[in-house]
């Protein structure tokens, strides 16, 4: 930045011009200064003084060396014998003549603070006519250099995370005058970042945001400047937010008698983030399957098709194991020879139903089961048929199995227990779906009516009495159930 004064003196014989350069730099740095001096008219310019801004008599400026041009000389005086307040430039040749100028150098450090100060200077010719004036200078913070983005170097997916933003100058000091805007941009696609926002006179060089990362793993939070491109990045470690479902996995669902099983638990959150909850979740299988468990490994004992559950932090899912008569080994695939072309046999069709009571009726607070049966009435084996529902909230209905095969032409009851909390008064409509791994489907709805809860007699049975009795008739029915299925037929 040039800044030129020019003054004329009345009476004066000769005019001054003067510059300074530059006028503005860093508070609290030094700076190589030009003080130009030009001879606008009259008698030649021999003497150049140069005073700094002064404060309670304190030279707010420090001058620290000078540089003279040729055949010039130059002195200083102190206020306090030490800190130069004021240089005098001095010639014994022709001076400045007019139309010319001479540049006088000032190496000069800049107070701590930010400002606009005042220098006052003094020039005198051959015949000693003097001419005075004064120029400005201001300090400021210098130029933006970088961003620093600070805050939290972890979080959980979902959650709120706070970073705060700094705009810092080439002096390492906060650029309190920055008024720059401001982008954000993420590693993560899933993300919820900040708008873009420009920057105040109130907000000092920094500002606070709140950001929200969704995808587990190390990601990154950049902030760049849309001036200048300068950018910032931070590393945000992000774990899996709260755990919405849970599904358990086993090395082989066809097991031989004595055949160890390995069982994993894999919890999602509602991202999709993934962990491994196998070390903290717990097994338990069908008590008529006995076996022994080791951890997540179950040892079978029992032939037969028994449900597997593993349990983590009050979230379910499970398998059904098979236990045959033997430890199934895969026969080895013999080698492809060429066949004739066949004709393509008819595709066999999968189809279902679902019977069962068309409505049960549970007093608020109780629970209660029915038995719905799923139907194969195609001509094809069906496999991992399992029985859904909607209508309800999750935790209200239980179904037993989770999953079964169904030969062609048979047929597979499913039992059901339906839990009804206390303050609940409103009847409901629960849809009942039968999915198999091929794709068939079947609905069935049940309307649940709802009732107040038992009076008189009952109302002095204790509600933990009724509920272990709905138990016992819940086990009854499991049992007569299993003797229909597994031994009748």
């Amino acid at each position: 930045m040039l800044l030129v004064l020019s003054v004329t003196a009345v009476m004066a014989t000769h005019s001054t011009q003067t510059s300074f350069q530059p006028s503005e730099w860093s508070m609290g740095t030094e700076q190589d200064v030009t003080f130009g001096v030009v001879n606008g008219g009259g008698d030649n310019i021999v003497r150049v003084e140069l005073t700094v801004p002064e404060r309670n008599q304190i030279p707010l400026y420090k001058l620290l060396e000078f540089t003279t041009p040729q055949g010039w000389k130059y002195a200083y005086t102190t206020k306090d014998g030490n800190t130069p307040y004021k240089v005098i430039w001095t010639t014994e040749g022709n001076g400045i003549s007019v139309s010319e100028m001479e540049s006088f150098g000032v190496r000069a450090k800049s107070p701590s603070e930010q400002g606009e100060f005042t220098w006052s200077w003094k020039t005198v010719d051959v015949s000693g006519s003097e001419n005075t004036g004064s120029i400005t200078t201001k300090t400021g913070s210098a130029p933006l250099a970088y961003f620093k983005v600070t805050g939290s170097s972890s979080t959980d997916a979902g959650s709120s995370l706070g970073v705060t933003v700094t705009a810092y100058d080439s002096s390492d000091r906060i650029k309190t005058d920055y008024a720059g805007t401001i982008t954000f941009s993420s590693s993560d696609p899933l993300a919820t970042l900040a708008e873009t926002y420009t920057f105040s006179g109130s907000d000092k060089g920094y500002k606070s945001f709140t950001v929200k990362l969704k995808t587990a793993g190390e990601q990154t939070i950049t902030v760049s400047d849309v001036n200048s491109k300068l950018f910032a990045t931070k590393t945000v470690k992000v774990e899996a937010g709260s755990i919405e479902t849970l599904k358990i996995v086993a090395d082989d669902l066809d097991a031989g008698l004595g055949q160890k099983v390995v069982f994993n638990a894999i919890a999602s959150d509602i991202f999709g983030n993934q962990i491994d909850v196998t070390d903290d979740t717990s097994w338990e299988i069908d008590s008529e399957a006995k076996g022994t468990w080791t951890d997540n490994v179950y040892e079978t004992e029992n032939s037969g098709s028994w449900i597997v559950i593993g349990s983590y932090n009050g979230i379910r899912d499970g398998e059904l194991l098979n236990v045959g008569g033997q430890v199934v080994v895969e026969p080895e695939v013999p080698e492809e020879e060429e066949e004739p072309e066949q004709e393509v046999p008819e595709t066999p069709t999968a189809e279902i139903t679902i019977s069962g009571d068309e409505a049960i009726t549970i007093p608020a607070g109780s629970n209660d089961t029915l038995v719905l049966t799923v139907n194969n009435n195609g001509d094809m084996d069906l496999t991992g048929v399992e029985l859904g529902f909607e209508g309800v909230p999750s935790d209200w209905v239980l179904t037993f199995p989770l999953s079964s095969d169904i030969m062609a032409g048979s047929s597979k009851d499913y039992l059901v227990i339906i839990y009804v909390p206390d303050n609940e008064t409103e009847a409901r409509d629960i849809t009942f779906s039968a999915v198999s791994d091929e794709g068939a489907l079947a609905e069935k709805m049940v309307a649940l009516s709802l009732v107040s809860p038992a009076t008189g007699l009952l109302e002095a049975i204790p509600k933990n009495v009724l509920q272990l009795g709905v138990v016992i008739i819940a086990v009854a029915a499991v049992i007569i159930i299993g003797w229909e299925l597994w031994f009748k037929k």
